[in-house]
């Protein structure tokens, strides 16, 4: 494998040039509105679709096309780190450490699941030299990866609008050296065997998958808080725990490689995406401030009813 990546540097400006929010509406008497759609229905793709292509609020909270709960390396087992990110700086370090895990070379080829705005395809195709394809469901967001491929002629990069649970045919007779996908198998985990079997389909013999992927846990529990501000709020049918998400892998014909447990991280990006939405008082759709929706994840977080998984898997040479 190739050498260890250099060390994360969250001053580094550059990694925040293409990630300017656009715009966003302001809802009566002037206040953010998030744009997002009634956390009624929780199953089926095309109720993810409509979900992402109508929410705007994550520009306002991200201030980026790197739209992400992060990595804080000051959390991390053993870090001696004390700078603590925003949540703007912690969405690249999730990125980089992601990255350190892949070990990537320039000879990489590397397929995004779920590559939302394509910002991290950017970073990647960027830092390692190598090419990158991502796919999303949300035609929006495909819509902003290809400017951001405009802006940066000169890197190897490719976006397709499509589905997880089966990729785009273009990609059929396709073999990646990795893959990488951020909080998207989450929301077809009712369908993760469909996931992984596609992810198995394109990778290479030996190839790896680095994934980080909210959880529920193992105990089954579901309270009505959990519903309310997590499964209902970003649409999902079905979370699993860790370990029936690991059996699942590896019933699917991969080894698990490593796994780091991120509730920490997730909790403090949620920390801080409460902090924003509150000073810029987005709501949600049913007027609910999204502030209060965030803290109260966190209180779900702190709890052991979610978390936030970070995995390697690897395909039998």
């Amino acid at each position: 494998m190739a050498g260890m990546l250099p060390r994360f540097k969250p001053a580094v400006s550059s990694l925040f040039r293409l990630g300017v929010p656009r715009s966003f509406v302001l809802g009566s008497r002037g206040v953010a509105t998030a744009g997002l759609t009634r956390a009624q229905e929780v199953a089926g793709q095309a109720n993810q679709k409509d979900y992402y292509d109508q929410s705007s609020h994550y520009d306002l909270i991200f201030k980026s096309d790197n739209i992400r709960l992060g990595y804080f390396p000051h959390l991390a087992e053993g870090s001696r780190s004390s700078h603590e990110l925003n949540i703007t700086e912690s969405g690249y370090a999730l990125t980089h450490h992601m990255m350190t895990l892949m070990q990537l070379t320039p000879e990489s080829t590397v397929l995004d699941m779920g590559c939302g705005k394509g910002q991290a395809c950017v970073d990647v195709a960027r830092t390692a030299g190598c090419s990158v394809v991502g796919v999303d469901l949300s035609g929006t967001n495909i819509a902003r990866a290809n400017e951001l491929k405009s802006l940066n002629p000169d890197l190897r990069l490719d976006f397709l609008e499509g589905s997880i649970t089966d990729l785009p045919s273009k990609l059929k007779s396709s073999k990646f050296s990795h893959i990488m996908t951020v909080q998207a198998w989450v929301h077809v985990h009712s369908d993760l065997d469909a996931v992984l079997a596609e992810a198995r389909s394109v990778l290479e013999p030996g190839g790896l998958v680095v994934v980080e992927d909210f959880c529920s846990n193992d105990r089954g529990i579901v309270t009505e808080q959990a519903m309310q501000h997590f499964y209902k709020r970003l649409h999902f049918d079905k979370v699993l725990g860790p370990a029936e998400w690991q059996r699942k892998a590896e019933t699917a014909g991969f080894s698990v490689e490593h796994v780091e447990d991120l509730k920490d991280h997730m909790a403090q990006s949620y920390r801080l995406m409460a902090q924003a939405a509150g000073d810029l008082e987005i709501l949600s759709a049913d007027g609910t401030p999204l502030q209060e929706n965030y803290r109260n994840t966190v209180d779900i977080i702190d709890k052991g009813e979610v978390t936030m998984l970070l995995a390697v898997l690897k395909l039998p040479a």
